[in-house]
């Protein structure tokens, strides 16, 4: 691992030290022919097949230390060529055993990037696609080996994920030549869908070992191995050993977010800003607040230092979003007094004292797009003579006390957010792990780990918050400096000043901003109407499925404020139906949405079964859908595996069914372990016979063996998910109406396999060739062509004339028609007042003064620049 790039405040595990097992040099052979001359692996058609994958390789010694010659030296070889020597990879040490040392990989990378630079784009492009090749094979063999469990040793596991790290390195170095690929990593990562902690591939145990000995999160190092490639988990892992408060993770093993941070009444403490600080708890007057949210107003604090210890509270009652500061904080870190709606001298101070920072840049800014010489220095100046500010901090400007009428201008003091974080002049991001620890860190890529793994980014209402506001004016608060989003995304010149696996490390936590744009989502032009907000909820629900809340059923009200519809009439609601009013428009509904494993809904009719009761499990976009009608969820003829299950007692929560085999296979069946994720769904069915249809998606994970007596391929290995059925009977035109059960994971081995004896087999057949699933849909209203969310949806378009433009009486027609439409109507409608700016004007972004800079120019026309020329709003500065 030396090759790594070391963090500037962490330092090195002792612990990865890689042993040399054996030879480095593969001889006369190429990377294709070694492993097959060495009975390292059979080749069956292009996979490459462990030998000894019975387990019996396990024990031969020598069968590592030849698998680290091919995937480790012989990788090395095959990139590098004749330049290669293997001893620039060996340390020796006369007190301990060789090792491998890969600090050298660094020059060999800058050499093969400056001599690629110069090939011919043709000779380039093959180089690259023959090399994806190479170490896309090198990580399925890996992956076999761990699948079935040939590592036995910590030494047979630290070869293992040194070969991992060398793959993932070295596809990082093709990156400059393969940007075309928006995701050039995505390859090598870990598949959450197959494995969860603790049960993980032996290769990365070394790595998650070392992470939880040094504090570290269960459900935390899931999610970053998930996200992120080995080789940035193991800079995340040097970065800082576990967590700086060390909270108590006993509980976030079985969940699927870290919830150490999650608290209650109960539970929650108070702190000071200084662990030696005894100051009073002060705040404004509670009741102005409360006076200001029965008027429909926004509450804003004006606070006014005296002496710089003293200070003055005033309630500005606001109509619209002003120049005021937004404060983004986590509750847990215990800024706020409960029941009290005050918070400590000291954390005011600190607060204070970071928007004077912010308001000092906002205006420095301001002044260079003037061209103003010493632009900083005379914002400072300007600075030292104002002694208020303006800002929004949910601790003192939502109502927290138990009385009824407080209750209720609660619910409309948290409606008020999206407003207030859209249009604020700046937010100030304060997570106590950054500010304590960070003292003077000038790496951008350090910074950003930091902020990757601080308790701010496991949160669901600080994504709210930061995906609301604007990069250029969000700043992250450190303990000396502010740092600006916008600086870290545009990291610039000192990108190319990086090393290649520096590069590697940044362009991968990048990606962890990258669901806070979910306001940038451009309009596709050839998505059908709803299909935009479609997209746009599936993004929020896979950026929300690794955050934890406090209150699990606050997360409606988040994809609500985030998909811009109004939270108050989503309170109102029953809670089993607001999943259902989000989704009500949408023309069709993933795959993952019904098969993977999430929390359904436990209450009420057949028809609502299927509904999620909370964001959990990401979901891909990019598969295939089930079409989403009036007359229910449509299982359509493309998914080939549906099958009829009869029987005349409950299914338990784990059999297994042989499913015939079409074509030319010489095996009649291939069998599948099905598991129900929630067997209990089955317990009430009478004791009758009862028909299920069990059908499986072959979006799975795949493993391509070929028959040794035959040509034919057959799966090896298949892992994915499906969905448990119970048929209603068979309407005229063929079809089958069932109603929707359970969720299930399915995995098959074959061919010729045989029922797993330990369990109840049912041997199935092919149901029909459509499958439909009631879902109690009302269907949405037809009077026009364009749905309720594409009027006010469409960037590009001032929100105030797109919501202008919908006829009301034929919304009031409709709610009388269809009264069972929750939110896709007039009940749920964009805020079209004056309150939500349009989401394109240029000031909306800059939030700066009276008019827009240079910087804000090329930022907005980055992103939008065709869009933003005809907009009346719009004004180059």
């Amino acid at each position: 691992m030396d090759h790594l790039p070391p963090p500037e405040h962490g330092r090195k595990p002792a612990c990865f030290a890689v042993p040399l097992l054996g030879n480095t040099s593969i001889g006369n052979h190429d990377f294709w022919t070694f492993p097959i001359a060495t009975d390292i692996a059979r080749d069956k058609k292009g996979y490459l097949v462990p030998e000894g994958r019975n387990g019996d390789a396990s024990n031969d010694e020598s069968f590592f230390a030849r698998v680290q010659t091919w995937l480790y030296f012989g990788l090395l070889r095959e990139f590098f060529g004749l330049s290669f020597k293997p001893e620039d990879f060996i340390a020796m040490s006369p007190e301990a055993d060789p090792s491998i040392n890969s600090g050298r990989l660094t020059e060999y990378m800058k050499n093969w990037v400056e001599k690629s630079s110069k090939m011919p784009g043709p000779s380039m492009e093959a180089e690259l696609r023959q090399k994806l090749i190479v170490l896309k094979t090198s990580w399925r063999f890996v992956n076999t080996i761990d699948y079935i469990e040939l590592a036995k040793t910590d030494d047979h596991a630290l070869v293992l994920f040194s070969i991992r790290a060398l793959i993932t390195t070295l596809s990082n170095m093709m990156y400059e030549h393969r940007k075309d690929d928006a995701d050039p990593n995505g390859y090598f990562r870990i598949n959450s869908d197959i494995y969860s902690l603790p049960e993980l591939p032996r290769s990365y145990l070394p790595l998650v070992a070392y992470m939880e000995r040094t504090g570290w999160c269960s459900a935390e190092i899931m999610r970053l191995l998930s996200t992120y490639t080995c080789t940035t988990v193991w800079y995340l892992a040097c970065l800082h050993e576990g967590e700086p408060n060390r909270l108590d993770h006993t509980s976030c093993t079985p969940a699927s977010a870290c919830i150490a941070r999650n608290i209650t009444a109960d539970t929650y403490r108070s702190t000071h800003f200084l662990e030696s600080c005894q100051c009073a708890a002060i705040g404004p007057d509670a009741d102005a607040v409360m006076d200001a949210l029965r008027h429909d107003a926004i509450p804003l604090i004006r606070c006014t230092v005296f002496d710089d210890v003293n200070i003055d509270f005033k309630v500005v009652s606001s109509m619209r979003a002003r120049d005021h500061f937004a404060i983004s904080h986590v509750w847990a870190d215990g800024m706020g007094v409960q029941r009290q709606n005050k918070i400590h001298t000291c954390h005011l101070l600190n607060i204070l004292t970071q928007v004077r920072k912010a308001y000092i840049c906002n205006l420095a800014h301001q002044l260079e797009s003037i061209w103003c010489p010493s632009a900083q220095l005379i914002a400072e100046r300007i600075a030292t003579r104002k002694q208020s500010f303006l800002i929004w901090i949910d601790a003192f400007c939502i109502p927290d006390s138990l009385d009824s009428e407080a209750i209720l201008l609660k619910r409309k003091g948290i409606s008020q957010i999206d407003t207030v974080f859209a249009g604020s002049e700046a937010v100030l991001v304060m997570d106590r792990g950054l500010m304590k620890d960070i003292q003077d860190c000038s790496s951008t890529i350090e910074l950003l780990g930091r902020l990757t793994t601080c308790g701010w980014m496991t949160r669901s209402w600080t994504y709210l918050e930061a995906s609301l506001s604007q990069p250029i004016t969000t700043y992250i608060c450190t303990g000396t400096q502010l740092v600006s989003l916008f600086d870290v995304l545009q990291l610039g010149n000192q990108y190319l000043r990086l090393d290649v696996s520096s590069q590697g490390v940044y362009r991968d936590l990048i990606t962890t901003l990258q669901p806070f744009l979910v306001q940038w989502i451009p309009k596709v032009k050839y998505l059908k109407p709803g299909h935009e907000e479609f997209c746009r909820f599936m993004w929020i629900w896979n950026a929300l499925s690794d955050r934890a809340i406090s209150r699990s059923e606050d997360m409606c009200f988040i994809v609500a404020m985030l998909m811009r519809l109004d939270v108050l009439d989503l309170m109102t609601c029953p809670e089993e139906e607001r999943f259902a009013a989000l989704i009500q428009d949408f023309p069709f509904l993933p795959r993952s949405f019904l098969c993977k494993n999430m929390p359904r809904i436990a209450s009420g009719t057949a028809e609502r079964r299927w509904l999620p009761s909370m964001v959990k499990t990401k979901i891909n976009i990019y598969e295939d859908s089930f079409d989403f009608t009036d007359e229910g969820i449509i299982i359509g003829p493309d998914l080939a595996f549906k099958t009829l299950l009869c029987t005349d007692k409950p299914l338990l929560d784990t059999f297994s069914i042989g499913i015939p085999n079409l074509g030319s296979s010489r095996y009649a069946r291939t069998y599948y372990t099905i598991r129900l994720h929630q067997p209990s769904s089955t317990v009430d069915t009478p004791p009758t016979t009862t028909s299920y249809c069990i059908a499986l998606s072959a979006n799975g994970s795949r493993t391509f063996e070929t028959d040794p007596e035959h040509t034919d391929k057959y799966i090896r290995f298949m892992f994915g998910h499906g969905v448990c059925l119970k048929i209603r009977g068979h309407r005229a035109d063929g079809a089958v109406e069932a109603d929707y059960v359970t969720s299930l994971t399915y995995t098959a081995r074959g061919p010729g396999n045989t029922p797993n004896s330990s369990l109840e087999h049912f041997d199935v057949e092919y149901v029909g060739a459509t499958v439909i699933v009631p879902c109690g849909r009302t269907p949405p209203c037809d009077k026009g062509t364009d749905r309720v969310f594409d009027r006010y949806s469409s960037y590009g378009d001032d929100t105030n004339n797109a919501l202008a433009s919908v006829d009301e009486e034929e919304e009031e027609d409709a709610q009388e028609s269809h009264p069972s439409i929750l939110l896709s109507l007039g009940q749920c409608r964009a805020r079209a007042d004056e309150s939500l700016p349009p989401r394109l004007e240029l000031l909306q972004y800059a939030r700066l003064h009276d008019r827009p800079s240079q910087r804000d120019h090329q930022l907005v026309m980055r992103h939008h620049g065709p869009k933003l020329e005809g907009h009346a709003n719009y004004q180059k500065s």
